[in-house]
């Protein structure tokens, strides 16, 4: 999404304000474009900067910044040392002293200086930089308003270099959309301290850098143009306002100097000179037979390759020279270290490298070539990486500095590997190192609710912040298997996956999800039970979709050949059925009420109100793609598919308005700044996502991650393996306790050692790469568990085994049976299996519908294909209808309806849910089991 927290960027932030908001923040710093001052003050105090004070400097020769004001306050008056004839007049609260201009903090204790543009931010020409200097800054006073050190207003246009609040140094231009660009040097000054401060704007970012008792800088690209003072009033030192009267400065000013010329010429040294390895562990690249043979020709498919193919276009062929035409260095100076500069390109570059690296790219009707489009799509991406702080000091990165640097990294990098053989092998190492940095520090799960159910964070969600957090996680595992950290990284990417959707209830399930019990995992919830989602402080459709981040994870799964963690899908369906059927009524929500997807419409219905514009298409197909692909629209009463063709042809058409192929038409249909390389990062996943599901590339699996095994294959022995251990030493326990006859402990033993030899020749045919052999050995193991489950049953059923000691047994034959089918699922035979339950609102004496749904997308046929459905105790289910089951043939569907009877008088909680299980073979000699559920809504959607 935009961004959790409310901090993300509207194109016209602060429009309504005229003075500076107040914020309490910790450090600001204006960082300048680098160079060396273009001239030295006059004397003062040891240590100073000291040069003539008989007149102006010699004229700048051409390359250099020429002076256009200096004021040497030391020296008794506000006297324009320059030439330029930009004399101050002092107030009679200001006192000259051998250290400078003294401000006593009132309206009269000011320095003005009648208005020139010549001195102004505004007096640049193309490539050029505005300077501002000021030396010796010592605050007799900090807060608890603003201060204006120095400023150039009127009627909310110009500029200020301010203490905040709490003190801190930053510096503000105003924006010709309204409101003010601001820069923070994260100094925050101290009373009796001494700072000397740079100030610069070049025409697209302004930037403040402090020293002295304390350093700091700060750099942001404005978002529009800057929109210059009017000629009615004068620069003011220690005053600021419109009017200068108020926010006034009590201290001392040194000097001040304004300068104006090109800056220095960039000196980035090579990738190849900065980008040092971390360590020893390899890139894995992606399977590039993913991007082989014919593109989907289905029309949602087409639909989305042109949507994505427009997008791009507009981010290569429009945006990119737009920004960072002018920008001839080795790698591109994005103006600073915030959202507004990092995610616009990392977004860009992510959905932008999806066309190319699918072929999809139409060249002639780019009117840019593959190569130069693929040339500036990684020109993003090793510039991204190359100032992250992994590889440069000082660089951008770390959740700790603004807690979506992780989600940047992820687009980027994301972009890069897909595009890998494009980049240089030092530009690779830049890439790595960044998904190493970022995933090394990625935070633990946040939470909107504790688990008592008391809201901690401000009325936002900390779904979003946890779902992009889960995305370098998942990259970075699936980039670098080898890697020492890969477990941890597999681990914490499920924690938080788990945690981003979690609904109250989950606090105290016991369902396990990756091994992670939700009652022992979870501190606290982010979503409603019911799928809603508050953020901003109110119900907020746009950020119920924030899951889209987590489910990034089956792209990058998918793309390494690894299966992807279930807990990337928690609770999808619970939202999204919210979306398709929840009812909201009036006068508790907004006019005209009813469900947020609008029947037959593209429209999107706001309970409580969208705080960032009109026309959002796109958003809602990407989670209709997701729900159709993932399966998890299997409680919505209207499926997937109506809906993304309703909402994608809308943004289809959105695009057709615009030769360029951008998307939005103004700021009211949505007035987040970075909108169109949302759009571009939005329709390149959708695209993705479709591309690799019709490769069956896509499969789910429930490994715990007990073990560091990387191995996609290898990996989902875990289960098998540690059952068959499980199932010797527990059998020789209770052969001991008298719980087992000798007999019976012989006869699991002797199981449990069969499977441990077919498991055995599981491993020794993937590590041979015999795939026959390999399918053969996992079936044989699918046998040698379903025949000692069969038996077990058959001893509880007869009494031979009391009914504890055997639901103990049988939970170990299901973990082995789980990881087997998952094994034969995603390397054997592809196959899938959903339980839909349109209405899914259980109420006493009612009777629900259920469907389940098993789809062969393999090569070969299944056999005695079966579903069972469990409710709860006293509950009813009966099949109704068997549509292809038994045998199901190579690409065909078996569906088995059921109803199910709500008792009356009974008490329905959230959290409970309707479990079943499919089951089928494909020799006949082992029974590939598939878990299948779907959660209850206790009472009508409320």
């Amino acid at each position: 999404m935009h961004g959790g927290d409310g901090k993300a960027i509207r194109a016209s932030a602060d429009r309504r304000r005229l003075r500076p908001r107040r914020r309490d923040t910790s450090r600001i710093v204006v960082t300048g474009l680098v160079a060396a001052l273009c001239l030295t003050l006059v004397s003062g105090p040891a240590g100073a900067r000291t040069t003539s004070a008989t007149g102006p400097g010699p004229a700048a020769s051409a390359g250099e910044q020429r002076e256009a004001a200096r004021w040497d306050l030391a020296a008794g008056n506000a006297k324009d040392l320059s030439g330029n004839g930009h004399d101050g007049e002092a107030g009679s609260g200001v006192e000259f002293t051998g250290t400078g201009a003294r401000f006593d903090g009132s309206d009269d204790g000011e320095i003005s200086v009648g208005y020139d543009a010549g001195y102004q931010p505004e007096s640049i020409e193309a490539g050029e930089r505005w300077r501002l200097e000021l030396d010796g800054v010592v605050p007799t006073a900090v807060g608890p308003d603003y201060r204006a050190i120095v400023s150039g207003r009127s009627d909310g246009r110009g500029w200020a270099v301010y203490m905040t609040t709490k003190g801190t140094l930053a510096f503000w231009m105003a924006k010709d959309t309204g409101g003010w660009a601001q820069v923070s040097s994260d100094v925050k000054a101290v009373e009796g301290r001494s700072y000397d401060i740079e100030a610069e704007w070049n025409g697209k970012s302004l930037s403040i850098a402090v020293s002295g008792a304390a350093t700091g800088k700060g750099r942001a690209l404005m978002q529009g143009s800057y929109q210059p003072m009017g000629d009615d009033q004068p620069l003011r030192f220690a005053n600021g306002g419109d009017t200068g009267t108020e926010m006034f400065f009590a201290g001392t000013i040194r000097a001040a100097s304004v300068s104006v010329g090109p800056p220095p010429p960039a000196n980035d040294p090579p990738a190849e000179q900065v980008c040092v390895p971390r360590g020893n562990a390899k890139v894995a690249p992606i399977d590039r037979n993913l991007f082989t043979g014919t593109e989907p020709t289905d029309e949602k498919s087409r639909q989305l390759r042109d949507i994505a193919f427009n997008a791009t276009r507009h981010s290569v062929a429009t945006w990119y020279p737009e920004r960072y035409g002018d920008d001839k260095g080795r790698y591109l100076d994005f103006g600073g270290d915030g959202e507004y500069e990092l995610r616009a390109p990392a977004m860009a570059a992510m959905g932008s490298a999806v066309p190319l690296a699918t072929g999809t790219f139409d060249a002639e009707k780019a009117g840019l070539s593959e190569r130069e489009a693929t040339n500036r799509v990684t020109k993003l991406v090793s510039s991204l990486a190359y100032r992250h702080r992994a590889n440069t000091e000082g660089g951008w990165g770390d959740p700790g500095d603004h807690w979506q640097t992780p989600l940047w990294s992820f687009y980027a990098a994301f972009a890069g590997w897909l595009l890998w053989d494009e980049l240089s092998p030092a530009e690779q190492t830049c890439v790595q190192n960044m998904v190493e940095y970022e995933a090394d520090k990625a935070p633990a799960p946040a939470y909107y609710r504790d688990r008592s159910g008391t809201i901690i964070s401000g009325g936002n969600t900390q779904a979003e912040e946890d779902s992009s957090w889960s995305t370098i996680l998942g990259l970075a595992a699936a980039m670098m298997p080898d890697h020492k950290h890969w477990q941890d990284w597999q681990r914490r990417n499920v924690d938080l996956m788990i945690a981003a959707y979690a609904r109250p209830t989950d606090t105290d399930s016991d369902q396990v999800l990756n091994g992670r019990k939700l009652s022992d995992l979870l501190d606290g919830s982010n979503i409603e039970n019911n799928g809603t989602v508050v953020n901003h402080g109110f119900l907020h459709p746009i950020y119920m979709l924030a899951f889209s981040e987590s489910v990034n994870a089956a792209l990058t799964s998918s793309l390494a050949g690894t299966p992807t963690p279930e807990a990337a899908v928690h609770n999808i369906d619970v939202v999204y059925d919210a979306l398709v059927d929840r009812e909201f009524t009036t006068p508790t929500y907004r006019e005209p009420g009813g469900t947020i997807y609008r029947p037959g419409s593209a429209d999107i219905y706001y309970p409580e109100g969208n705080d960032w514009g009109t026309k959002f298409p796109l958003y809602f197909g990407q989670a209709d793609v997701i729900a159709d692909v993932l399966g998890q629209d299997n409680l919505a009463g209207t499926k997937a598919p109506t809906w993304e063709k309703l909402h994608n042809t809308e943004a289809a058409a959105m695009q057709e308005r615009h030769p360029d192929g951008h998307t939005y038409a103004d700021d009211e249909e949505s007035n987040y700044a970075l909108k169109e390389q949302r759009i571009t990062h939005l329709a390149g996943m959708m695209y993705l996502t479709r591309w690799l599901d019709r490769r069956q590339a896509i499969c789910m699996t429930s490994r715990p991650y007990t073990t560091a095994e990387s191995d996609p294959v290898l990996g989902e022995l875990e289960a098998p393996e540690a059952a068959a251990s499980a199932l010797s030493t527990r059998a020789t326990a209770l052969e001991e306790s008298g719980d087992l006859t000798g007999k019976q402990a012989d006869r699991i033993r002797a199981a449990a050692a069969e499977l441990e030899r077919r498991t055995d020749e599981v491993r020794s045919a993937r590590t041979g790469g015999d795939d026959q052999r390999l399918s053969r050995a996992v079936e044989a193991s699918l046998a040698t568990v379903s025949t000692l489950d069969k038996w077990l049953t058959g001893q509880r059923e007869s009494g031979a085994l009391r009914a504890g000691v055997a639901r103990e047994l049988l939970a170990e034959t299901a973990s082995a049976t789980t990881g087997l089918s998952t094994l034969h699922r995603c390397s054997v035979a592809p196959v899938s299996a959903s339980l839909e339950l349109p209405d899914n609102v259980a109420v006493a004496g009612k009777t629900l519908r259920a469907s389940a749904v098993v789809h062969n997308t393999s090569e070969v046929p299944l056999h005695d294909v079966a579903v069972t459905l469990e409710a709860p105790a006293g509950w009813k289910v009966e099949p109704t209808r068997e549509d292809g089951a038994k045998a199901l043939a190579p690409g065909k569907k078996a569906v088995v309806e059921f109803t199910i009877t709500v008792p009356e008088g009974e008490t329905v909680s959230w959290g409970q849910a309707i479990e079943g299980r499919a089951t089928y073979s494909t020799r006949g000699d082992g029974v590939v089991v598939l878990p299948i559920d779907a959660p209850l809504a206790p009472t009508a959607r409320e």
